[in-house]
């Protein structure tokens, strides 16, 4: 009897470890780290679906769908964290990228790849547009384009510098579809010329990039006064460039978060929040 007594006081006076020291056999002693090893258990990885009955524009689709797929991952986040010590850190930080591979999160790169296709056809369609106010593709109209800048060159070369911005500026005021095709082509480079580059105060003015010259000055100040479905062509792009800015941030944050493992700093914007102010389709 005092042999067993005396082993089983042995065993329940075991040494406590240090704090230097590991202990990953037994989680019921101090010190317990859990083993880099393969977990004894591991969730299923989520199959967590993308969203089901999107309806209205591309862009409320595209909007929805990343909502879902962020609403899925911190559902994904909590219930790993909620199994936290079946876990070992590789078993972890596995766990939670494994949401990467589910079609919810698929379903983030679908929904910009139709945002960008919709910002990418509005584009086409005001570069088409305008291709065909420059080249008209009749031979006649071309040949009254050139005699109209015939006359017109001469006028602006007997001009100071000082007064060739405002006959310019006369010039776009009064012309018609055809002879602003031949305003767009002829004058950029030679304002470029006779005056220099567009000023940054213009650029400014007109919400235009720091690269803009005088073509998109006239593209964006009298082609869409003279041409309707011109200007109804650049608003949609417009709007469509924008929504595609929201879409490409949302689809950027979601996938760092999804690689990160991390739904805490997961906050997506909302195009929609403006109305239609940011929507092509609208």
């Amino acid at each position: 009897m005092s042999n067993l007594t005396g082993t089983q006081d042995h065993i329940s006076g075991t040494r406590p470890l240090t704090a230097r020291e590991d202990n990953t056999a037994f989680p019921d002693r101090p010190n317990y780290r859990r083993p880099d090893r393969a977990d004894d258990y591991r969730a299923a990885t989520p199959i967590a679906p993308p969203a089901t009955n999107l309806s209205g524009t591309t862009l409320e689709q595209a909007h929805a769908a990343m909502v879902h797929a962020s609403n899925e991952f911190r559902k994904h986040v909590d219930a790993t964290f909620a199994d936290r010590d079946r876990y070992s850190e590789k078993g972890l930080a596995e766990q939670l990228s494994a949401f990467s591979k589910t079609s919810a999160a698929k379903a983030v790169d679908t929904a910009l790849a139709n945002v960008q296709a919709v910002h990418d056809k509005a584009q086409a369609a005001v570069d088409t547009m305008r291709e065909t106010f420059v080249n008209p593709g009749d031979a006649a109209q071309e040949s009254r384009n050139l005699r109209f800048w015939n006359r017109t060159k001469p006028i602006l070369d007997s001009l100071d510098p000082g007064a060739v911005m405002q006959e310019a500026e006369k010039l776009l005021a009064k012309a018609d579809r055809d002879t602003l095709g031949v305003l767009l082509e002829e004058l950029p480079s030679y304002l470029r010329l006779r005056i220099g580059n567009l000023d940054n105060a213009t650029k400014l003015k007109l919400g235009l990039p720091e690269d803009a010259d005088w073509g998109d000055w006239i593209d964006t100040t009298y082609l869409p006064l003279a041409i309707p479905e011109y200007a109804a062509a650049r608003k949609k792009a417009a709007k469509a460039k924008q929504a595609m800015a929201f879409a490409k941030q949302n689809a950027n944050t979601l996938r760092n978060a999804f690689a990160d493992g991390n739904a805490t700093a997961l906050v997506l914007s909302n195009p929609l929040s403006a109305g239609s102010k940011y929507d092509p389709e609208k």
